[in-house]
C-alpha cells in the first residue's frame, strides 16, 4: 500500500494539530507497513533549470550527456576503501521500481564477487560523476532515494568542485548533501558535511547530524535529500526537515571553497579496515543497491536563463513535480547537531 501525504507545517510555538497528526499518522504508518512518500517543494520563486529522472528504459545505462564514471580502486579513494569502480550496466542501470515517482530508477549495485568477507579488491561497485557535464552553481537541489544498508556500506550523495583537476583535494570545496554508514546505528542517521581546508592548507569538515523520527530507516523507502545553496551559505534538508546550515561563520574563520561550480557524485563505497564504517562482516548481505529516483536542480527564476547548464540539458518544462505546497516551514531536525571538526575523518577524495 503507497500513500502519499503532503503537510504543510504552521509553526506555533509549542507545536500545532497537524504536526501531532502527522507524528501520529508516521507511527500507525510503520507499524501497519504503509509507504508514506514524504514530498517537498523548492523556495519560492525557484525553477526547475536540470533534472535526471532516470527515466529512459529499463535496462538501460546512465544517460552519457549527464554522467560519467570513477574507475578502479585508486588506493583505496583515501579512504581504505575496499571497492574497485566499474562502469557497466550491472552496476549502474534503470530498473523499474513501483515506488518511484514514474516508475523508473537509477540502481547503483555494490556486488561480492568471491564471496569473500572483507578482503580487498573482490566488491565491485559503481560511481557516477557529472564532472564536466552538469556543474551548477547555486541554487536549490533534490534527489530522492532509498538507501542500501549493511556493516562496512557507505552510500553517498555529494558535490565536489569543478577546480578539482587544477587544485586538488581540499581545496576544490566538497559538499555532502547525503552520508550514510549501513552499520545498524546509522540506519535512521545521515550526515550533512561541508569540507575544504584551513587557513594552513588541511583539510577541515563541518557537519550536521540528522536522525529519522520514531524510528524509520532509510533504506525501507525512498527519502528527500535537499540542499538551499546561497552564496556564502548551505542548508541542508532531508524530506523538508531543516538538517542545518553551513557558512564561512561556522567554518571558524577557515577559507570557503563553496562558491564555484561544482559536479554531483553518486555511489556505494564499501569500507575496508580502518575505514570510518569498517569492513562488510558475515551480517553483510550482497548485493545492495541504492535506488536514485531523479536529481533535480533549482534556481530562482531572474537568474535561471544565466545558468551555468549546458543549454542541451535544460528542460522546457518539468517532466513531473512533486505536489508539495509552497511555502511550506521548515521543522528542525529532531537530532540536529553541528560538529566541527579541524582533522578529517573521510575525505572520498577523486
Amino acid at each position: 500500500m503507497k500513500l502519499k501525504l503532503f503537510v504543510k507545517n504552521e509553526t506555533t510555538g509549542c507545536g500545532n494539530a497537524t504536526s501531532i497528526a502527522f507524528t501520529l499518522f508516521t507511527i500507525f504508518a510503520i507499524q501497519f507497513g504503509i509507504s508514506i512518500s514524504a514530498t517537498a517543494s523548492p523556495p519560492a520563486g525557484y525553477v526547475l533549470v536540470w533534472s535526471d529522472e532516470f527515466n529512459q528504459g529499463v535496462g538501460k545505462a546512465p544517460k552519457a550527456t549527464n554522467w560519467t564514471y570513477d574507475l578502479g580502486n585508486n588506493g583505496g579513494w583515501g579512504n581504505s576503501e575496499l571497492e574497485t569502480y566499474v562502469n557497466d550496466v550491472d552496476h549502474a542501470h534503470i530498473v523499474a521500481d513501483s515506488n518511484a515517482t514514474d516508475g523508473e530508477a537509477l540502481q547503483i549495485s555494490a556486488t561480492d564477487d568471491n564471496g569473500g568477507v572483507g578482503t580487498a579488491g573482490r566488491y565491485t561497485s559503481a560511481r557516477l560523476r557529472s564532472q564536466g557535464l552538469i556543474q551548477p552553481m547555486y541554487g536549490y537541489i533534490e534527489a530522492r532515494i532509498k538507501l542500501p544498508y549493511g556493516n562496512g556500506i557507505w552510500p553517498a550523495f555529494w558535490m565536489l568542485g569543478g577546480d578539482i583537476n587544477s587544485v586538488g583535494w581540499p581545496a576544490c570545496g566538497e559538499s555532502d548533501i547525503l552520508e550514510n554508514l549501513g552499520n545498524r546505528s546509522w540506519w535512521g542517521r545521515i550526515h550533512a558535511t561541508a569540507h575544504g581546508r584551513n587557513k594552513s592548507g588541511k583539510a577541515r569538515q563541518v557537519y550536521k547530524i540528522y536522525d529519522l523520527p520514531n524510528g524509520q530507516y532509510f533504506h525501507t523507502r525512498y527519502h528527500l535529500f535537499q540542499e538551499l545553496w546561497r552564496k556564502n551559505s548551505i542548508t541542508y534538508y532531508v524530506d523538508g526537515n531543516l538538517v542545518g546550515t553551513v557558512s564561512p561563520s561556522s567554518n571558524g574563520g577557515n577559507p570557503w571553497h563553496l562558491n564555484q561550480p561544482m559536479f554531483f557524485l553518486l555511489n556505494i563505497a564499501v569500507g575496508g579496515p580502518g575505514s570510518w564504517p569498517g569492513p562488510p562482516n558475515s551480517s553483510t548481505t550482497f548485493p545492495q543497491t541504492m535506488l536514485v529516483d531523479y536529481v533535480r536542480v533549482y534556481q530562482i527564476a531572474t537568474t535561471a536563463t544565466s545558468n551555468r547548464l549546458p543549454q542541451s540539458n535544460r528542460p522546457g518544462r518539468p517532466r513531473r513535480l512533486d505536489q508539495a505546497r509552497r511555502g511550506a516551514k521548515r521543522k528542525q531536525s529532531p537530532g540536529g547537531s553541528t560538529v566541527i571538526l579541524r582533522r578529517l575523518r573521510s575525505s572520498r577524495r577523486a
